[in-house]
């Protein structure tokens, strides 16, 4: 079996906001961005994160249907 690691890391506060109101977290990778002005993909991407927060009703009906 593998060994358990803890990273801690410095995070803004409105992401630990989202992490504590309960959202999923995605990769999302490294986007290409386009800039609106010249057209141009952005020359060194950051990588991206989705964050998702999921309504009541959608959870409820999702249980009522398994």
């Amino acid at each position: 079996m593998g060994k358990s690691s803890v990273i801690v890391i410095p995070t803004m506060s409105f992401i630990n906001m989202l992490l504590e109101a309960g959202a999923e977290c995605r990769s999302m990778g490294r986007i290409h961005w386009i800039d609106a002005e010249s057209g141009n993909s952005w020359r060194n991407p950051s990588c991206v994160t989705a964050f998702i927060l999921r309504g009541k009703e959608i959870d409820e009906g999702i249980k009522t249907k398994d």
